[in-house]
């Protein structure tokens, strides 16, 4: 991936905690720098220097590299940095060289700054080189691998392997995205469902509480009309107890009045029927030819 880190092969299977690298053209292109340094010609010595800064740089990658393993955070940023520089200063030299591209891209995939990583992998492929490219295809897709985009990482494995159908390490991180992404496709359907299984539960709990609420209002309906009867019947009562011990007084009376009447009617009679009596006696017979005399 680099110039001069590790291959991919000696990285190992860890290869998605970090970017794994591969010599690139311009160290294999060695002696063919020395040839073209021997002739007249300057043409080569732009390139020349193009390879010098990029090999500083990887030195500098490489010791940010073992800092990063020891812990080292800040002593591995400041590194990074410094190799970031002498990319970008061999870039001057060289606009065009596919490598500083994919080295550039790995300084900030380290820095976990993924979105500018894949855009400087993606300056790869304006070249021809396959090689490269495979290399660019499978650095851009550890990129969306780490962003979780495993569908991304996925098409960019699969095209890494078209160019280079023996990387063994693409392969491998192509089978982990896919195993990635069923997990995820499953923890999302779990979710679904329980979300699903929530909300049922939640309307059930809804109805049951409007049901609830509503029997609670008609059984409080029920009470409140129960007790305006209560409380209409006890204001009837006393005024129909009155009523009635005013109709049994009066009855009472009536009965009490009608015999005291009687009593006196009788004693009444009685002195009237003594008087007529006395007055009979005293007064002369009438001339009244229909009248005997007797009194009956």
């Amino acid at each position: 991936m680099t110039v001069c880190s590790p291959s991919k092969a000696d990285a190992g299977r860890w290869v998605l905690a970090q970017p794994t690298f591969r010599r690139s053209r311009l160290t294999s292109l060695l002696p063919l720098l020395a040839l073209l340094l021997l002739t007249p010609s300057l043409i080569g010595w732009s390139w020349g220097v193009a390879w010098w800064k990029t090999r500083q740089g990887n030195r500098l990658f490489a010791q940010a590299e073992q800092l990063e393993h020891r812990k080292k955070t800040n002593e591995a940023t400041a590194k990074y940095k410094e190799a970031l520089q002498k990319y970008r200063d061999a870039r001057l030299d060289d606009p065009t060289a596919p490598g500083i591209a994919l080295n550039i891209g790995n300084v900030n995939y380290k820095q976990r700054k993924y979105d500018e990583a894949v855009k400087e992998y993606e300056k790869v492929f304006r070249g021809d080189d396959a090689a490269l490219q495979a290399q660019a295809h499978y650095d851009i897709g550890n990129c969306h691998f780490q962003k979780q985009d495993y569908p991304k990482a996925i098409d960019s494995y699969k095209r890494a392997l078209e160019l280079n159908p023996d990387d063994r390490d693409a392969k491998y991180n192509l089978e982990l995205a896919r195993q990635r992404l069923k997990d995820l496709a499953n923890k999302q359907k779990d979710q679904q469902q329980q979300q699903q299984q929530q909300q049922q539960q939640q309307s059930q709990q809804s109805k049951a509480d409007s049901k609830s609420g509503k029997e609670k209002g008609k059984q409080k309906g029920a009470d409140d009309q129960q007790k305006e009867s209560k409380a209409e019947k006890s204001k009837a009562q006393p005024a129909e107890q009155g009523k009635s011990k005013g109709k049994q007084g009066a009855k009472a009376k009536a009965m009490k009045m009608s015999k005291e009447d009687a009593q006196r009617l009788l004693n009444s009679l009685d002195d009237e029927e003594k008087k007529a009596m006395r007055e009979s006696m005293r007064m002369p017979v009438p001339d009244n030819p229909g009248y005997s005399g007797k009194d009956y």
